[in-house]
C-alpha cells in the first residue's frame, strides 16, 4: 500500500524538516529526505503515521532494517534510537560546529 501525500507531509511537518536520527536539516541537503519505517516492514512494521520517521538518505541507508545493535563498549545488544520513544537530546549531542554527533 502506498503512503498518502497527506501522511508524507504530516511526517515531514512533525519532524520540522529535520532527519529524526541525526537532526540534519533537509533544507541544507542536496536530496529530499525519505520516510523510514521505525519498525521495518520486513520485521512486521506498518505504514502508519506513528511508525514513520523522516530520515536523510545516509541515516535511512545506514539503519537499513536494523532495530538493535551491539554496544561497542559493553558488547551488549541494545535497541537503536526510536524517535517515537526516545528523546534525541538524551542520546546525542552535536560537536565540532555541527559536524559530528
Amino acid at each position: 500500500m502506498a503512503i498518502s501525500k497527506e501522511t508524507r507531509q504530516q511526517v515531514r511537518e512533525r519532524a520540522k524538516y529535520l532527519c529524526e536520527y541525526c537532526h540534519s536539516s533537509e533544507e541544507a541537503s542536496a536530496a529530499r529526505f525519505e520516510l523510514d519505517h521505525i519498525q521495518p516492514r520486513s520485521r512486521g512494521g506498518v505504514d502508519t503515521f506513528e511508525n514513520l520517521a523522516l530520515a536523510c538518505q545516509r541515516c535511512n541507508s545506514y539503519r537499513y532494517n536494523f532495530t538493535e545493535g551491539t554496544n561497542p563498549e559493553s558488547q551488549v545488544s541494545t535497541q537503536l534510537f526510536n524517535p517515537r520513544l526516545n528523546q534525541w537530546n538524551e542520546h546525542f549531542v552535536w560537536e565540532q560546529g555541527g559536524l559530528v554527533i
